[in-house]
């Protein structure tokens, strides 16, 4: 096909031969007869198919009444290589692809300059290929990363109505990314984001009903990638968010931030939402130089502009 890379087209032939093989291998060997005869005939040109092992392999290893078959462990490997090369060619050579890389490119232009329509041009392009051949963890993953941003954007608009669509839709691209990997961080602390939206969406009752879950979407990405800095920027936000009465923490929030920007300066929300710490805590000089670094990574972002506007009235 014309989309498709010439790596992709070599590697979905690939898995059809090895696929194929171990069809075949599976009906030929299967019969212990055939095996006999098929072994026997080849005694005197090539090794038996049993090797004797050590006592500690037998011990640890797979076995079969203390011998081991080299004819089944080629068999599960031929089958294991079936089942991994379709997960490579999605997963491995989606940049190779004109739509897609595409898609990245205006999701990455629609992000840094809060525009909705190159947004949801580049999740229209995301969802196509969705629907088609790359169904995998990471293209449901930007997905959602496009409707998390169109998130923050309606909300800045108190578009609310707009908003929570599109944080039901991030939700469930989020949900099918973890099904397809639970081993990415970045979709952790995406799904802890879009659920601070919702809680900040709902208020009191959304807290109650998401916090946990938020929370606990982090502690699972802290654990899989402690350096990721999105990660101190969801504790962070959610100690700053959190009214006082509730646990809320100002200082621990600006010590998660202060952290978060350690392991990334360019984290603009980073210092968006140090500015609204510091400007509860009374510190308006330090929130306004907060607010301008944030402006100068990202000069079109709504909740920084918003932010300085409250600063400076």
């Amino acid at each position: 096909p014309n989309t498709v890379s010439r790596r992709v087209f070599i590697l979905r032939r690939v898995h059809v031969i090895c696929f194929f093989f171990f069809l075949l291998s599976f009906f030929f060997f299967n019969d212990t007869a055939t095996t006999e005869i098929y072994t026997l005939s080849l005694h005197d040109a090539l090794p038996i198919s049993k090797l004797k092992l050590c006592d500690i392999f037998q011990q640890h290893y797979f076995f079969w009444e203390g011998e081991v078959e080299i004819r089944k462990l080629c068999l599960l490997l031929v089958l294991i290589l079936s089942l991994s090369l379709p997960l490579y060619s999605a997963t491995q050579s989606r940049i190779d692809i004109p739509q897609y890389k595409e898609a990245l490119e205006l999701l990455e232009k629609g992000t840094k300059s809060s525009d909705v329509t190159t947004l949801n041009k580049s999740r229209s392009l995301l969802l196509d290929l969705y629907n088609s051949d790359y169904r995998d963890y990471l293209t449901a993953y930007n997905i959602a990363h496009a409707d998390n941003k169109l998130v923050e954007i309606y909300m800045e608009k108190n578009n609310n109505k707009m908003g929570f669509h599109y944080i039901e839709d991030a939700l469930k691209y989020l949900n099918e990314s973890i099904e397809m990997n639970d081993r990415f961080s970045d979709a952790y602390c995406l799904l802890a984001g879009v659920l601070g939206y919702k809680i900040q969406m709902m208020g009191l009752t959304g807290g109650i009903l998401y916090k946990k879950q938020s929370i606990e979407a982090l502690k699972k990405a802290m654990a899989l990638n402690p350096n990721n800095p999105d990660i101190y920027i969801g504790f962070g936000i959610s100690c700053i968010a959190t009214p006082l009465l509730f646990g809320g923490d100002l200082d621990k929030g600006i010590d998660y931030l202060n952290k978060a920007l350690e392991l990334d300066p360019q984290k603009h929300r980073a210092y968006i939402w140090l500015a609204k710490a510091y400007r509860r805590k009374g510190q308006e000089a330090k929130a306004k130089s907060m607010i301008l670094k944030a402006l100068k990574n990202k000069p079109n972002d709504l909740g920084a502009m918003k932010e300085l506007a409250l600063l400076t009235k």
